[in-house]
């Protein structure tokens, strides 16, 4: 009974574990071949196949397109009694790509950062 009760504390803390993302999630193999000069915004938002996290224009026609993602997962030891709040934080994980197209919106400039926290 003592072994039954215990699987079936430690299954409903796995499902209680949780995970949010936000945002667009964009890997280096869905782009097309980033060639400055050649490569255009329109190419590289079409083959994510999502809006942008932003877009900015710029009052010289030039744009920059960002795309952003934020995944927070709660690690299984928070849920333990008093002290699991105290001794674990989520751990938080992002990506974000950064394009910047001239005024005929051919890329001109890429930058890729992952985060941990």
């Amino acid at each position: 009974m003592k072994r039954v009760l215990i699987s079936m504390t430690l299954l409903s803390l796995v499902g209680l574990s949780s995970c949010q993302r936000i945002g667009t999630k964009v890997d280096a193999a869905m782009l097309p071949p980033l060639v400055k000069g050649q490569t255009t915004c329109h190419d590289i938002i079409a083959a994510i196949g999502k809006a942008p996290t932003s877009e900015q224009k710029e009052s010289n026609g030039s744009r920059q397109v960002v795309y952003s993602f934020t995944q927070s997962t709660i690690n299984p030891e928070a849920f333990i009694p008093v002290v699991g709040g105290l001794m674990t934080r989520p751990t938080i994980t992002g990506t974000g790509w950064l394009f910047a197209c001239d005024q005929r919106d051919v890329l001109i400039e890429y930058k890729q950062e992952d985060k941990r926290l």
